[in-house]
């Protein structure tokens, strides 16, 4: 290798090209300001931090309705770019992702999620029926907002919520295509789990219309004649549970996610974000059937890290998790993997991430997999200097830094074209 190119690989471990920095996820920029100049100002300083890019969208202030909120929206994708930040939509009010903040069963009432509940006659005899499903579920025990949810089994609802999102952000901002180079959907599941109870809640299996139709097609047998093995120990109970989630899986993954696959591969976007509840095998059959079922339905497959103590993540369930990932971007082929960090869970303790445990929770990520790093760290960022705002400012300059060099190493640029066969999305997409 000439001098020239170790200089140019030394300069950009150094100070790594925003194309391998973290991408800071921003929901209102109307908290920045309203104008230009103050927008500007705003995300000037943030650049500062070390930045390479934003998880962006439209305020949840009168949510994707308020013409206010979209010319501001788009002033500061204008100045983003200007800054050369690297851009990503976020398709949600909240989460979990479907709802369009609630516009969608608002459109139509009758795409509300579903479930199959068993019920004994007073004769003892057991019969089945469909309910809505929101007291105890995700719609009321996410942190975010109580909220009425689609079903994820059908077709429509997810048709419709393109409709009203990704559709509006097509119409609005010129080029989409080339300036936004993944969408996140967040939090995905269908919720016939109950997270706390409520009083008398009745076991639900999730449930669309055409379900029976679609085991038939897929598996070759009736499900109707065997709904109580998917209750009770009854008959060939551990076969017929295996297909039912397997085709509840697929149904998820065609009509959720891989319909906003096709959207954003029509429109040259890659499809990302992440799923619920990834630590668990369990967890994976009951909020989506499957996990790499879904995951194959994303162009960038992603995880949460809702801790950044490296210590407890090694320990728990979380270590697993972006491995999960890379192992399914592997067999897929994909090159990208991206994970929404932050020090969510220290924050619920009254606590904050150190700068030291910040990049450790990164670097640990990286070792499994993650080549993408969303973050949720707040404004202001981190806990080793609480009272000093600026040194604040430079401890995240460093996180994001290292991050960097993380998905600067990992990527194959560090090595010049000669010397690596890698061509993947990523390195193509970075272009520098």
């Amino acid at each position: 290798m000439d001098a020239q190119k170790t200089n140019t690989l030394k300069a950009q471990f150094r100070n790594p090209p925003n194309c391998y920095r973290t991408l800071q996820i921003i929901h209102n920029f109307d908290s920045f300001g309203t104008d230009e100049a103050t927008l500007r100002q705003r995300m000037e300083w943030l650049k500062a931090t070390g930045i390479g890019g934003l998880v962006c969208n439209v305020s949840f202030k009168d949510y994707m309705r308020s013409e206010e909120q979209w010319r501001i929206f788009l002033t500061g994708l204008k100045v983003a770019e200007h800054l050369g930040l690297h851009l990503w939509l976020y398709d949600e009010e909240g989460y979990p992702s479907g709802a369009a903040g609630g516009l969608v069963l608002e459109r139509n009432p009758d795409l509300e999620a579903v479930g199959l509940v068993r019920k004994v006659d007073a004769d003892g005899k057991p019969h089945y029926e469909v309910q809505r499903m929101y007291e105890g579920t995700h719609c009321t025990e996410n942190v975010y907002k109580k909220r009425r949810y689609v079903n994820l089994l059908s077709p429509q609802a997810t048709r419709l919520f393109i409709e009203i999102t990704h559709e509006a952000y097509a119409r609005r901002v010129p080029n989409l295509g080339k300036r936004v180079h993944a969408i996140f959907t967040d939090e995905p599941s269908l919720m016939t789990t109950y997270i706390r109870p409520p009083a008398h809640a009745l076991p639900a299996l999730p449930w669309v219309e055409d379900m029976p139709a679609q085991f038939k097609r897929r598996k070759g047998y009736d499900l109707i004649p065997h709904l109580e093995s998917l209750y009770t120990d009854t008959g060939n109970y551990w076969g017929i549970r295996c297909d039912f989630y397997e085709v509840v899986a697929q149904l998820v993954a065609e009509r959720y996610l891989g319909q906003i696959q096709q959207w954003c591969r029509k429109h040259g976007i890659a499809s990302s974000g992440h799923l619920l509840a990834e630590e668990k095998l369990l967890w994976h059959v009951m909020y989506y059937g499957d996990l790499f079922t879904c995951l194959r339905r994303m162009d960038i497959p992603g995880i949460d890290i809702l801790s950044s103590d490296p210590l407890a993540l090694a320990a728990g369930n979380g270590f697993l998790v972006p491995k999960l990932i890379s192992s399914a971007a592997h067999i897929m082929g994909r090159t990208e993997t991206m994970s929404e960090t932050s020090d969510f869970a220290e924050q619920m303790s009254g606590k904050r991430a150190t700068l030291a445990q910040m990049k450790a929770t990164a670097s640990l990520q990286y070792l499994l997999g993650i080549n993408t790093i969303t973050s949720y760290y707040p404004d202001l960022y981190g806990a080793t200097h609480p009272n000093n705002t600026e040194q604040r400012r430079i401890d995240y300059a460093e996180y994001n830094a290292h991050v960097g060099r993380l998905s600067w190493l990992v990527s194959n640029r560090a090595m010049p074209p000669a010397e690596t066969k890698a061509t993947s999305r990523y390195v193509s997409w970075c272009n520098c």
